[in-house]
Formats: structure tokens, sequence, C-alpha cells
């Protein structure tokens, strides 16, 4: 080991076994089911129990899952997570350059019979400078800054019992899903090098994107 590293504290993605899954094999020593606290992980089985939405989210999805046998796309499963909850209006928060991918989400929520409501990432027309942040970030092409926050109050105030991300930048999402008062999905992750399919890089680390390992 490197002397000038800190030791490296293992957990789950060191782990070869996933005995927790499986419930094949020995949980290694540093697993954190073996040494989990049992008192939190009651609190939290409690938590499931004692909470209503909670109960019937991991109900919902345990039941979509069991359906489609793991076999629904991504708006698929949305969707029908979204009927067993007995969502009917439907939030996207989108990246304003993905609009004409939320336009068409809206419209297959819509037939789907869902109420879409969308609200794009420069809602408000936010100038950076309001935001304190310095002129040397501020492109004359990007003005405006995106406004999370706001997409979250919006979405909020039009009433939406569950909401979509879409393409949000990395931070910008963040901030969206603190705020979000409704419980929030993602359905378009922005990787605007990859075409938006992040998961290229993991694939290919060790033969075309290198300097990331």
């Amino acid at each position: 080991m490197n002397e000038n590293k800190e030791p490296i504290t293992l957990s789950c993605s060191d782990c070869a076994v996933v005995k927790c899954a499986s419930q094949q094999g020995e949980y290694p020593s540093f697993c954190l089911t073996k040494n989990m606290d049992l008192k939190i992980r009651k609190e939290v089985i409690d938590e499931y129990n004692s909470n209503e939405e909670d109960a019937k989210f991991i109900k919902a999805t345990a039941e979509v899952a069991f359906a489609s046998q793991f076999t629904f796309n991504r708006v698929k499963e949305t969707m029908e997570v979204a009927k067993s909850m007995g969502y009917k209006k439907i939030g996207i928060a989108t990246c304003v350059a993905l609009i004409k991918e939320a336009k068409v989400i809206a419209q297959i929520l819509r037939k789907n019979g869902f109420e879409p409501y969308t609200v794009a990432c420069k809602v408000s027309a936010t100038k950076k400078t309001e935001l304190r942040i310095s002129e040397e970030y501020i492109a004359k092409y990007d003005q405006q800054n995106c406004n999370p926050i706001m997409q979250a109050k919006l979405l909020e105030q039009a009433g939406c019992e569950f909401n979509i991300a879409v393409g949000l930048c990395v931070g910008h999402d963040s901030l969206f899903y603190k705020y979000s008062k409704a419980p929030v999905t993602t359905m378009i992750v922005k990787d605007v090098t990859l075409g938006h399919n992040p998961i290229a890089a993991i694939y290919t680390a060790d033969r075309i994107f290198t300097k990331l390992l």
C-alpha cells in the first residue's frame, strides 16, 4: 500500500460474494450486512411498515418487478409503478436541451391516462449574476442559470404526485431531489459526450476511458 494514501475502507463494491442477495456462500469479514447494527436494521424495517407511503412504494415496486420479470423498459416500469401507487399527475423536470425527449415522455404519459406537467431547467430566466456566480463562468450564449429549486417548487405548486427527472445536470439534479416534495425517479441521465449513456464509460474504462482508473 502506498504510504501516502489513507487505508481503504472496504464496502459493497469490494465484495465478490453478494450473499445478501443470493444467500449463497459466506459473508466477507467487512460485509455491511454481517456487521450491521441490528438496532438500525429494525428501525429501517419499522419505517417501511409504519410509514404508509413507504410501505405502499416498496410493495408496488416488488409487484411491478414480479409482473415484468425485469422485462419492462424504464418508461413502462415508471408508468406501472405510478399506476400501482395511484398517481395521476406526473411532473417532468427536464433540461432544456432535452425538451424534445420530454415532449415524447409527456405524450406517452398522456396516452396512458396520466396528466403530465413539465418544467424546464431555465424556468424563471434567472441570470447567473443573481446567484452570485462569477463573471468568468458566464458565457455569452449561457447567461441564464438552471434553476432546479424552482422546478421543484413549480411542480409542487402544480400538484404533481410523482416527478421524473430528465437530463438534469450533475448537482442540479441533487438540488431537485432535495427540494422535490413528491417522490422522484430518473428517466434520463445527462451525459452529452456519450449520448446520455454514462454507463458506456464504465463498460470501457479498461480500454477506452482508461484515465478514469
